[in-house]
């Protein structure tokens, strides 16, 4: 399920235009609002939202729950994401499923994590850089916040 290039599709289906060969030429929700415009951008969001929501709550159904094994097939979704097989190992990033596992999983982290991003950004202005300087500090914030050794080995997956 994973590996679905809600991207993709939305933006081939609402302009005709393949994605990684427009844009940033990235096959993530950013390029799909700006080489598809809004609607594809809208549904790709949802698109990806639900590869961290199908994971829980299937995950929760046969497993209560198990933190780990959530982790686990989340993690799943997100290698799917970025290596899909339907686009020859190409794929986005998984941050579309990495901030609403966070907002869902560990709220209090996500606004932390969302408020560095921020200060960074405040001081280098390139939301790039701001975002690679956060992706280091995810493991280092969820840690200590959410006192789980699985979660923080989920956060060197961003």
């Amino acid at each position: 399920y994973g590996s679905i290039p809600f991207a993709f599709i939305f933006t081939y289906a609402t302009k005709g235009e393949i994605i990684y060969k427009k844009g940033t030429k990235n096959v993530g929700v950013a390029n799909a609002f700006g080489v598809g415009g809004l609607p594809a951008g809208f549904l790709t969001v949802m698109g990806e939202t639900s590869k961290a929501l199908l994971p829980l709550i299937i995950s929760n159904y046969y497993f209560g729950d198990d933190l780990t094994t959530s982790l686990i097939f989340i993690f799943s979704a997100m290698l799917g994401t970025s290596f899909s097989i339907f686009l020859k190992g190409k794929g986005g990033m998984g941050r579309t499923i990495l901030i609403w596992t966070l907002l869902i999983l560990a709220p209090i982290s996500a606004i932390l994590l969302g408020a560095i991003w921020l200060a960074i950004y405040k001081i280098c202005k390139d939301s790039y850089y701001s975002s690679i300087i956060n992706n280091f500090l995810i493991p280092v914030v969820l840690l200590p916040t959410q006192q789980s050794i699985p979660f923080a080995i989920f956060g060197l997956s961003a």
